[in-house]
């Protein structure tokens, strides 16, 4: 068996803190331009404001569920005071989601996509937004 020592331990637990802070820096930014585009849309196209939208809320989740995992209180607060701020930027959002989204089909035509979250989804939030497991 293979013994780590625990300065090494340590230093690469500082590591790992300090890329889930700033991948969440980073996604919280991300979120925040994906609100910007829904609302450049409004009365232009419906299809792309509510897919902006719809990302923002799946990046949402994502970001409130990782951001538990930081150890250090001061960027917790941070990173939580910025997700409230997005959470509320989202909440205010003035969504008037009256279809699905059209997603392009395997054909090149658009289908109509279902507005309930899908197992596709779901797999392709845990898989892109999930990250290594601390």
């Amino acid at each position: 068996m293979c013994e780590v020592p625990l300065a090494t331990f340590a230093t690469l637990k500082a590591s790992t803190q300090k890329a889930l802070i700033q991948f969440l820096y980073t996604d919280l930014d991300l979120v925040f331009t994906f609100l910007g585009m829904a609302k450049a849309e409004t009365g232009r196209d419906a299809d792309h404001r509510e897919v902006s939208f719809k990302n923002a809320q799946i990046a949402l989740r994502s970001i409130q569920r990782l951001k538990n995992r930081i150890d250090d209180p001061g960027e917790l607060q941070k990173i939580s005071d910025r997700t409230n701020e997005l959470e509320a930027a989202i909440n205010a959002f003035p969504v008037t989601l009256n279809h699905p989204p059209q997603v392009p089909s395997s054909r090149g035509q658009n289908c109509v996509a279902d507005a309930r979250e899908t197992r596709s989804e779901r797999e392709q939030e845990s898989t892109i937004r999930a990250g290594p497991n601390y």
